[in-house]
């Protein structure tokens, strides 16, 4: 028992006085131990920020895309699509929606210098009409007074101002010289859109 006491005692002086010259060692040069223990925080945090850096782009990358509905999937052919290829992709398990769209490459002239750039047509109507057309018009469409329209900016009225100046801009484009024509004009506004308009330019 005294022989293992004796020898369980040794680490504990050992280590007591790797601790004591350890902690001598920083009191006497206490600047330099700060600047390295500055640098090595410094280095982890950058290091952590250059971890993260890659992962965080990435995520906001795919909310950004799936927010404004960016394409996860280019399917391209040779030949072309029809629109029984394009139902058939939209047709396909997991995709909300397919879009059909011509692409050409082709060679511009930007001032002095040529540049290759790539034309895309899209079906937007299409698109927009189909998102339309999921909406339930109970339960996806939120309606608000008109008051609540006007203060939220919503709803603006047009001013005089704007108003006079397009029956000036019509007045100009006139083909008549002033003189008044015996005709009758019949005129269907709809849900009395222009009907001012129409009822100012003609007297």
């Amino acid at each position: 028992m005294g022989a293992r006491g004796h020898g369980t005692r040794r680490p504990v002086r050992a280590r007591s006085a790797f601790a004591k010259g350890v902690l001598r060692s920083i009191r006497s040069s206490l600047g330099r131990f700060l600047a390295i223990m500055g640098i090595v925080a410094l280095g982890c945090g950058f290091y952590a920020g250059l971890k993260m850096c890659g992962p965080d782009m990435r995520l906001a990358a795919d909310r950004l895309y799936d927010g404004t509905g960016l394409w996860d999937l280019r399917v391209v052919s040779t030949l072309g699509f029809d629109d029984a290829d394009v139902a058939r992709v939209a047709g396909v398990e997991g995709v909300g929606a397919a879009m059909p769209s011509h692409t050409v490459d082709a060679m511009a002239r930007v001032g002095d210098e040529q540049v290759a750039v790539r034309i895309s047509s899209l079906d937007v109507a299409a698109a927009v009409l189909k998102e339309i057309s999921a909406l339930d018009m109970f339960d996806d469409v939120k309606l608000i007074t008109e008051e609540e329209g006007r203060a939220a900016g919503k709803i603006i009225t047009i001013g005089e101002s704007c108003l006079e100046a397009f029956l000036d801009a019509v007045q100009q484009r006139s083909l008549s010289d002033g003189s008044k024509l015996e005709l009758k004009v019949v005129y269907t506004p709809l849900n009395g859109t222009g009907l001012e308009c129409v009822q100012r330019i003609l007297t």
